[in-house]
């Protein structure tokens, strides 16, 4: 039999699991691209968390407030411009963008930012610079993010040491919190905390979010605008669903995928819930990451790094979301906003712990009035309002089910707790839209369950993983996994959550997924699950994928305490070496940093055994030691803090060493890579300990 009778044609270019807007996106432009796509998805439509229902005759959006960033330069236009849907669906930009209203203050973001600077600076006139400079800042952050992906698309040469050139603002904002940021220029705590409003649409307080990941919606929204498409989300999907049938796509929904087949370090199809086995070239997952990493591939398919990243990274909110139909108009009666924020207080860091213990009478709230932009939504004299609030998963024990989920919507004890909820927020929400209840004609509740049960996120999650210093852009799981022909899509991976990101995330898988199958060498290549990770480790050394045993240096230079239980969260290289090998640190050191360039991204620390050493010599090594900081220090590129990227640990006693099992580093340096749980999944000693680490490092 010759070659080309051996041929077994694969019928899909591309099986998209999953058909929220990043699946859908991921679709759209494969198939617009002339590949053969095939969609599954489990629910009965489109959308994902970017759905809507029809509820009599008012329509509800499930999650969709508003789209930032639709016209040129904005990232949801990226997205759709070659689509051809910004062409087929009506946008109307929203102007004012929104009302938030605190105790003392009630302040209209006007989508012009320059009104909107103007708003703050009248109400408060004493930091008028310090709001422009944070204005600035804000867009500049924005500006450069979106740089950074065009010079990316470019492969522009450069890396850690081009980064903070090109890109200052958003080097200095990215390892900062959006408390930093803001703190830096903003004294008055209650102006803080109007500017942070958007806080509830990323999922984490001031003190813990991302600082560019407000900054950025901030930046799209109020510069390329925040839209609302006529006919709602449901809009949208249509008509990327269009796009993907013209491409000769299919969509079959009802079809959960159960399994992501594996041959050969290569995914090669999946298999439906049915048993149905799909054959493909790549795989694309709009799912979860955990669902699918933990579940549909599964561990003895990936790095066991890589596996502890996916299965710890935590987890957002979720929300409780109230859908109302009303027989009265409000925008006739001069509702203005199409979104009002509501604070009881200014403490935005204690908002937070007040949904996370279920303080429901403190919790911030977003009423959506959506006739505004979609007068379809309401019949003739009526309206559509929702009310969203964040909410945690483990509140009154899962919702009064104590975990079992099977039938919860059943359960007494749940709809007792979820209308018990509903009644805190509507009175609270009547506060500000006197008679809602009275003009109230259809109610539909909808708590994190509800959300778990529609899109199978674990818990619920809204943004994907939590959108935090630690989990975001470069810290943040990419669409490239280490199966080479499998990406992931959605908001667990970057640039993070909202309708817009996960639309350019689905672009982004559908770029990787063209490259790969034209062979392009850019595209990450599979590394067997089974890496020889101890190959030529020291006898006795500590043991791979066991606990990795506490340790507490002061570095030499910076001062720093580091510790294992400083590190967790994120991957550590620890590289035991001696005067004599201390080439191998700087190596390595390069070869993690030319990689990984943020501190969030990996520790690297040096320990030198001194513990032979007597204590009449240890000013000397520390003088030396010093030294040796500070010209390394004198490396790091500007707007790098030194002390995250030179640690030169010095054990005196020579514990860590003894615990980790490491000896002979005169000769060669040894290396233990640890995970982000703590646990050890690579030691090596010898040579080529640069390429080893990295081999293991890259998915960790």
């Amino acid at each position: 039999m010759d070659d080309k009778e051996q041929t077994v044609e694969i019928p899909w270019d591309a099986i998209i699991i999953g058909a929220g807007l990043g699946g859908l996106s991921a679709a759209a432009h494969l198939a617009k691209a002339g590949k053969r796509v095939l969609v599954l998805e489990q629910g009965s439509g489109p959308g994902g968390y970017a759905h809507g229902t029809q509820r009599g005759d008012y329509y509800f959006d499930f999650s969709l407030h508003s789209m930032d960033g639709i016209s040129p330069g904005g990232w949801a236009h990226a997205a759709l411009r070659d689509l051809g849907v910004l062409d087929e669906v009506q946008f109307t930009r929203l102007d004012p963008y929104y009302v938030t209203r605190f105790p003392e203050h009630e302040v209209t973001a006007h989508a012009d930012p320059v009104a909107y600077e103007a708003e703050l600076i009248r109400q408060f006139p004493d930091e008028a610079d310090s709001i422009r400079s944070l204005f600035d800042e804000m867009f500049a952050i924005y500006r450069e993010t979106h740089r950074m992906r065009a010079d990316g698309d470019m492969d522009l040469p450069g890396g850690p040491d081009a980064m903070p050139k090109r890109y200052p603002h958003l080097i200095h904002a990215i390892t900062e919190s959006w408390g930093q940021l803001v703190a830096r220029h903003i004294r008055d705590p209650k102006l803080q905390a109007i500017i942070g409003t958007l806080w509830t649409y990323c999922g984490l307080p001031p003190a813990r979010l991302s600082a560019p990941a407000l900054a950025l919606v901030w930046g799209s929204a109020h510069h390329y605008g925040a839209y609302y498409p006529r006919g709602g989300s449901m809009a949208l999907n249509h008509a990327l669903e269009r796009v993907i049938a013209l491409g000769g796509g299919e969509l079959r929904y009802g079809q959960r995928v159960e399994k992501v087949l594996v041959r050969d370090g290569l995914v090669c199809g999946v298999r439906t819930a049915g048993g149905e086995e799909l054959p493909a070239q790549v795989v694309i997952s709009n799912a979860s990451a955990p669902s699918t990493l933990l579940k549909m591939v599964g561990g003895e398919h990936l790095p066991a790094g890589y596996l502890t990243r996916v299965d710890t990274t935590p987890d957002s909110l979720s929300t409780f979301n109230i859908f109302i139909g009303l027989d009265r108009d409000f925008a006739a009666e001069g509702w203005p906003p199409h979104e009002l924020f509501i604070s009881e207080d200014y403490d935005l860091d204690g908002q937070y712990e007040a949904i996370q213990r279920g303080d429901w009478e403190r919790v911030p709230l977003v009423i959506a009035h959506y006739t505004h932009a979609n007068p379809d939504a309401a019949p003739k004299g009526g309206a559509v309002m929702t009310i969203m609030a964040l909410a945690p998963w483990a509140y009154a024990d899962t919702w009064g089910t104590k975990g079992d989920l099977a039938s919860y919507s059943t359960s007494s004890e749940y709809q007792r707790i979820k209308q018990e909820v509903a009644d805190v927020l509507l009175r609270r929400a009547e506060q500000h839209v006197p008679g809602l209840r009275a003009a109230a004609r259809v109610i539909e509740i909808a708590t994190p369950l509800t959300n778990a049960q529609y899109t199978l996120n674990r818990s619920g999650a809204v943004f994907g993983y939590e959108q935090s210093v630690e989990g975001m852009y470069l810290c943040r799981l990419t669409e490239a996994t280490p199966i080479a022909n499998l990406f992931l899509a959605g908001a667990w991976t970057v640039p993070g959550g909202g309708q817009s990101a996960a639309l350019l995330s689905g672009m982004d898988a559908a770029k990787h997924t063209l490259g790969y199958l034209a062979g392009d060498p850019h595209v990450p290549q599979a590394e067997q699950a089974s890496l020889e990770r101890a190959l030529g480790a020291p006898q006795g050394a500590v043991a791979v994928g066991q606990q990795a045993p506490e340790f507490r240096i002061t570095a030499v230079g910076s001062g720093r305490e580091v510790s294992l239980a400083s590190s967790l969260g994120r991957p550590l290289v620890l590289v035991f070496a001696s005067q004599g090998t201390t080439a191998a640190v700087g190596e390595i050191n390069a070869a993690v940093r030319a990689a990984l360039p943020l501190p969030g991204q990996a520790t690297v620390a040096s320990i030198f055994d001194f513990g032979n050493v007597p204590a009449l010599f240890h000013g000397m090594i520390t003088f030396m030691l010093k030294r040796a900081y500070k010209e390394s220090a004198q490396g790091v590129p500007a707007g790098f803090d030194p002390a995250d990227y030179v640690m030169i640990l010095p054990d005196w006693s020579g514990q860590a060493c003894k615990a980790y099992g490491i000896g002979g580093v005169e000769k060669q340096a040894a290396v233990v890579v640890i995970d982000r749980g703590g646990v050890v999944q690579g030691v090596f000693q010898g040579d080529d300990l640069a390429g080893q680490t990295m081999r293991l490092l890259q998915w960790m």
